[in-house]
């Protein structure tokens, strides 16, 4: 298995520039894709569903269940949905046309290698073919504020232990915020009511364009507090996408250093919705980053790299 440092060409979609790796070697070690047929009925048969893969509890196993081939481009260009281009089907998360995917990863992939394996997929798969054009975009430049960032240094650098990803019971320190246990790296307190406390390993903070699902937001709870753990700017605006209606951040802080965070506002809350009041009880994402974290995310127009497809096939070859 190749590392990231041999990996030439990278997908990459963090700033304005997709890298797409043309790499063949990078595939599935076994992988079956076919149609998922009429959704169940059920209250939630038409959802997708993805379970395992890089960072999850089972690393080396993937399965989509209903997934769109919109999400499927996502996943494999790491880009959001509003990055894509081409024919009416593949622009929309809705359709009928729907995939089952059951893939082997090989051990110690990351997410950015299993993204190559996926396009190579598509590519043999639904013979995939496209090509990048550039287009302006609303963003958001995340910037350090006037007076300064307050983010404190990590007390303990470099990468800490995982522990499995969903809920654990956690206990909240005297000012409401979660304490971390010993190799967790997330915490998520409790709303204002009590409730709520959840533990997400670091690498729900990774890849950050697969969070927040297409289209949408992370569900509000009101007024919840967060510590984090040793975490980059990269995961910093991962973690933040998760509370915003944008789907582009460019990281303009110059931060370079990995961070131990606190911060708290109402995930309830639409971003840009609160005033600018420093005792504001609830405050949104933004707000919370300016006056707590010291800072600043600002409106901003970027050109982005969008990825047109060209040619693909609504139904699978044979496995």
């Amino acid at each position: 298995m190749k590392t990231l440092q041999t990996f030439a060409t990278l997908i990459f979609a963090l700033g304005s520039t997709i890298l797409i790796a043309q790499d063949s070697s990078f595939n599935f070690e076994v992988a079956s894709v076919k149609p998922s047929g009429p959704a169940p009925a059920t209250r939630n048969g038409d959802a997708m569903r993805l379970i395992g893969g890089p960072g999850s509890p089972d690393p080396e196993h993937l399965r989509y269940s209903r997934a769109s081939m919109l999400r499927l481009l996502a996943t494999s260009f790491l880009i959001q949905a509003d990055q894509i281009a081409g024919p009416d089907w593949v622009k929309t998360e809705d359709g009928p046309d729907r995939f089952d995917i059951a893939a082997n990863v090989p051990a110690g992939a990351t997410r950015e290698q299993m993204a190559a394996m996926m396009l190579n997929l598509l590519k043999e798969r639904f013979h995939l073919a496209w090509h990048v054009e550039k287009k302006d975009f609303d963003v958001f430049e995340l910037v350090v504020a006037r007076n300064g960032s307050k983010l404190k240094a990590a007390e303990i650098p470099g990468t800490l232990p995982e522990l499995p990803e969903g809920p654990l019971n956690i206990n909240r320190g005297s000012d409401g915020f979660p304490i971390l246990p010993a190799g967790s790296t997330m915490g998520e307190g409790a709303t204002a009511d009590g409730h709520g406390s959840m533990y997400l390993g670091l690498q729900a903070l990774n890849g950050f364009q697969f969070v927040p699902p297409l289209g949408s937001r992370m569900p509000g709870m009101g007024l919840t507090r967060f510590t984090l753990r040793n975490v980059t700017i990269k995961q910093l605006i991962g973690f933040a996408l998760r509370y915003m209606d944008s789907s582009h951040v460019m990281d303009r802080t110059g931060l370079t250093g990995n961070y131990d965070v606190k911060v708290a506002f109402g995930t309830g809350t639409r971003p840009g919705a609160s005033t600018d009041d420093a005792s504001e009880p609830s405050p949104d994402v933004l707000n919370a980053f300016e006056k707590q974290l010291g800072l600043k995310f600002q409106k901003a127009r970027a050109p982005l790299d969008v990825i047109v497809v060209d040619r693909i096939d609504k139904v699978p070859t044979d496995n």
